[in-house]
């Protein structure tokens, strides 16, 4: 159980560092598309 839940901890944060550093690519392609 417990390393099941310490998995899965390991697993949410790495998806979440995974969402940010995409949202941060698209966030900085939309802002170069709009100063063109």
């Amino acid at each position: 159980m417990k390393k099941d839940r310490g998995f899965l901890l390991i697993e949410i944060m790495l998806s979440l560092i995974i969402i940010s550093m995409l949202i941060s690519i698209i966030w900085s392609f939309f802002s170069m598309v709009s100063n063109l």
